[in-house]
C-alpha cells in the first residue's frame, strides 16, 4: 500500500521542516505553495520525497483540491504545515484497515502555551486519511471541509499534533479573522445581540466541563475563554 501526503503552504519556514520530517513513512509528499517569500520553498526542496507546485492562492478548499489531484496514490493523508505525525500514529496509518473503511478520522492534540493537554481532555478530530477517488474538498465559512462519497468511515486512536494555536495572542487574532469570515455574506440581524450573554455562558460551560478543558488547569480556562470569545464575536459581527 502506497500513501501520498499533501500540504498547502505560504511562508511556513517556522514549521514546515518538522512537518515533512514526520512524513518519512509515506511514499510521496505533495506541497502546493501560494507565493512564499521566506525560506519555505528552499526547505521543501531539500526533502527527497516532496513534489513542489507553485499555485496562486484560490482559497483553502481549492488549494487542497489541487494538492489532492496531484497525488499519485489512492491512499491520501491531508496535513497542515503546523501539524506533524508521531511515530505511533505513522504505524497506525500504515496498518489502517482499508478493507472495511474508505476514510478515517484522526484525533488532534493542540499545543497551548507550550504544553499539550492531559489525555482526558476531549480531542478535536479531523477527517485526514481517505481514498483519493472518493474525496472532494468544499469551501465553508472559514477553512474547508472534505466530503467523502462513502459511509465507511473509521476512527484512528493516536492523535496528530498541532501547534498553530500555541500562542494565545496569535490565536486571538486568528479567531477574530475567522469570526469576520464566518459572518461574511450573511444577513445582518441586530436582534442577535441579545444572544451574546447566554451563548458565552453555554460555550464556556461546554469548553470547561463537556470537553473537560478544566483538567488543563489555567491553560484550559484560558483556552475555553478564547473559544467562548470566538462564539460571541461571530454573533457581534452579524448584529453590527
Amino acid at each position: 500500500m502506497k500513501i501520498s501526503a499533501f500540504i498547502i503552504t505560504k511562508n511556513e519556514e517556522r514549521c514546515i521542516a518538522r512537518c515533512l520530517e514526520s512524513l518519512g513513512f509515506v511514499d510521496e509528499v505533495i506541497v502546493i505553495d501560494s507565493g512564499s517569500t521566506d525560506k519555505t520553498i528552499e526547505i521543501v526542496k531539500s526533502f527527497n520525497k516532496t513534489k513542489l507546485f507553485e499555485v496562486p492562492w484560490q482559497g483553502f478548499a481549492a488549494q487542497k483540491q489541487v494538492a489532492l489531484n496531484k497525488c499519485s496514490h489512492s491512499f491520501c493523508l491531508s496535513l497542515d504545515a503546523d501539524e506533524w505525525i508521531t511515530g505511533p500514529l505513522a504505524k497506525e496509518i500504515v496498518d489502517a484497515n482499508w478493507n472495511d473503511y474508505d476514510a478515517f478520522y484522526i484525533p488532534r492534540l493542540d499545543y497551548f502555551k507550550n504544553k499539550l493537554p492531559p489525555s482526558l481532555v476531549k480531542k478535536e478530530k479531523g477527517l485526514r486519511l481517505f481514498k483519493k477517488e472518493l474525496a472532494h474538498f468544499h469551501q465553508v465559512e472559514v477553512h474547508e471541509t472534505v466530503h467523502i462519497e462513502s459511509k465507511k468511515i473509521g476512527f484512528l486512536t493516536t492523535p496528530y499534533i498541532h501547534d498553530g494555536y500555541n500562542d494565545p495572542s496569535i490565536l486571538k487574532k486568528k479567531l477574530k479573522t475567522y469570526a469576520k469570515l464566518a459572518s461574511k455574506n450573511k444577513k445582518k440581524n441586530l436582534a442577535m445581540i441579545s444572544l451574546i450573554p447566554p451563548k458565552f455562558l453555554y460555550v464556556m460551560f461546554s469548553e470547561l466541563f463537556l470537553k473537560r478543558r478544566i483538567l488543563f488547569g489555567s491553560r484550559g480556562i484560558h483556552l475555553g475563554f478564547l473559544n467562548s470569545y470566538y462564539s460571541i464575536l461571530k454573533i457581534w459581527y452579524r448584529s453590527s
